[in-house]
């Protein structure tokens, strides 16, 4: 939102979101029932870029460290079902952003538009909140909110 409680225009998201942001939390919440659900776990992690160009890529995981460099077969169908990734191109709206999905971890998704309701909070952090609708985790009714870090410089 702007200062004064109206949604950002196209060219304030477009000027403010360049760059690489890290992820701070990700939840979603269940319309049914209001319960708060850390849908990546205690400690994901994830990034998400935002190019002049119009291009953006964005991974997010359950984060975590340790683990075979060479993952059996079951720990890799964890591995892929605790995480989400894709690029393509992204365009600003009035108080939103839509990515245009070109790749993804998800194949079925390629084709597919996200569209992520935007607040910035100060000058470093990015909150993304999608429209009500099935989780892509499981179906379940919900309003996914991702919060940002812009990154530090690399």
């Amino acid at each position: 939102m702007g200062g004064d409680g109206q949604a950002m225009t196209r060219d304030e998201i477009e000027r403010r979101i360049l760059g690489t942001w890290q992820l701070v939390e990700t939840f979603r919440e269940e319309l049914a029932t209001g319960r708060r659900v850390a849908q990546f776990g205690a400690n994901p992690d994830g990034r998400i870029t935002y190019t002049p160009e119009h291009r953006m890529m964005a991974l997010v995981t359950a984060g975590g460290s340790g683990g075979a460099r060479s993952p059996s077969e079951a720990e890799r169908a964890r591995l892929h079902g605790s995480m989400v990734a894709y690029a393509g191109r992204w365009e600003a709206l009035d108080g939103a952003v839509r990515h245009h999905v070109e790749v993804s971890w998800q194949p079925a998704t390629v084709g597919d538009v996200f569209l992520r309701h935007v607040r910035f909070e100060g000058t470093d952090r990015l909150v993304l909140t999608s429209p009500p609708g099935p989780s892509a985790m499981d179906g379940v009714e919900s309003v996914v909110t991702i919060v940002w870090e812009r990154a530090p410089p690399g």
